[in-house]
């Protein structure tokens, strides 16, 4: 009998923790307007937080109801620039039979880089960081696509620490598409806590001397949840319980 209540005692912690919950961080459904950074995300130029979230951003194409995060609202030091975009760019804009149409919808995240000689060319290089709560195994999922065909190219980076793990390039009338980005797809990292995941992405030299607007799909997935911790200690203690008066019954 003993053995047989150890056997169920052991049995059920097994199966609470086999139906954990897994986590999952998406920067488009984790984005904020409000904070930054933003719980475990951070919008970057170089290594420094971009400081405001500004209202009718100097490139002038999306009208005032689009925000973005940048370190200021003059022309000369605006890039890059992050943002989730309220709308259809091809709705909002103003100039789109000048510089679109552009491949990226409402909801999607979009950033632009730095260009050079004004426009945030002093500034470090546009980038979003991922900072691990806890240590364990993750995928990292995601993709980067042109946001419209004039010319211009990026370079993106994708590091662990300082560790290079994935790169590529894209660049107006590549073969890539906010249908079809270029994409990454990593999985069972094993990142410990405190480790930071960086997506970056530097205009390509050359490219007009300026930087353009970039979609960005980023998601990092848990594999080996843990149980909540309420409902682990709950369960495991009336488990316990149960165990030890059983014993003492017998």
């Amino acid at each position: 009998m003993k053995k047989l209540l150890l056997l169920t005692f052991t049995f059920l912690l097994l199966t609470l923790t086999a139906n954990s919950f897994a986590v999952s961080y998406s920067l488009v459904n984790d984005w904020s307007d409000v904070t930054n950074p933003n719980g475990l995300w951070s919008y970057n130029e170089g290594n420094n937080l971009l400081q405001f979230n500004l209202p009718n951003w100097p490139t002038g194409e999306f009208g005032e109801t689009q925000t973005a995060w940048a370190q200021t609202n003059v022309e000369e030091g605006f890039l890059p620039g992050w943002f989730k975009s309220v709308g259809d760019p091809n709705q909002l804009s103003e100039l789109v039979n000048v510089n679109g149409p552009y491949d990226w919808q409402g909801g999607d995240v979009v950033v632009h880089t730095t260009s050079s000689p004004i426009h945030g060319a002093d500034h470090g290089s546009a980038n979003v960081k991922w900072t691990n709560p806890y240590s364990g195994l993750f995928n990292l999922e995601g993709g980067v696509w042109a946001g419209r065909d004039i010319g211009r190219g990026n370079d993106w980076f994708l590091y662990l620490d300082n560790f290079l793990i994935g790169s590529g390039h894209v660049e107006g009338g590549d073969i890539y598409s906010r249908a079809s980005p270029d994409s990454f797809n990593l999985s069972n990292l094993n990142i410990q806590q405190g480790s930071i995941v960086k997506l970056e992405l530097v205009r390509t030299t050359g490219s007009q001397g300026s930087g353009d607007f970039v979609g960005v799909a980023f998601n990092i997935n848990e594999i080996n949840p843990i149980p909540e911790p309420a409902t682990a200690m709950l369960l495991g203690s009336g488990l316990l319980r149960a165990f030890i008066r059983r014993k003492r019954l017998c």
